[in-house]
């Protein structure tokens, strides 16, 4: 993940995506926030992957104690959440939420990500988003990161861009 100062537009992402360019930066200050939020995490879940699966998909959480050397060759033992490989998920299927560190997107653009128990295309992805944000009223882009540029590799999601139609000229 790289970092820009610039905002890109949506035409700039437009063009992006299709090309398959899908490598978009954060701003120096969301990916200092992003930085921070995944430091705290690690302090309370095992991985990152169990940490989404559980708050947007509500898959249940156990907890085991692990060990770790800290700074000074110290053992320490926390107590740590992770969700289970044979979890079952106790929510919805798919739930669409506010990225919560988008990137360096024009300020007109709603950032959305999708998390999904199931492995889904572009196009799924879009219909889901469509019962909610009509393309009447909407412009939508859906894209979903190839592998080598997902930061959570391990829950299947892909991203909405979404700007109310008219947006670029008010």
């Amino acid at each position: 993940m790289g970092i820009s100062e610039r905002l890109r537009s949506w035409d700039e992402i437009a063009e992006n995506i299709s090309q398959g360019d899908l490598n978009f930066d954060r701003t120096q200050k969301v990916a200092d926030i992003y930085r921070d939020h995944r430091r705290q995490l690690a302090k309370e879940w095992l991985d990152l992957n169990s940490y989404i699966k559980h708050r947007y998909l509500k898959y249940p959480y156990s907890t085991k104690i692990v060990s770790e050397v800290d700074d000074s060759g110290n053992i320490e033992e926390y107590e740590k959440k992770y969700v289970s490989p044979d979890a079952e998920y106790r929510g919805k299927r798919i739930v669409m939420a506010e990225n919560e560190f988008p990137y360096a997107f024009s300020p007109e653009i709603s950032h959305k990500v999708i998390w999904s128990v199931d492995d889904l295309c572009a196009e799924d992805y879009r219909q889901f988003v469509n019962r909610e944000y009509s393309e009447e009223d909407y412009d939508i882009m859906v894209f979903v990161n190839p592998v080598n540029l997902k930061s959570v590799r391990g829950v299947h999601h892909g991203h909405a861009l979404i700007r109310r139609n008219g947006a670029w000229k008010e």
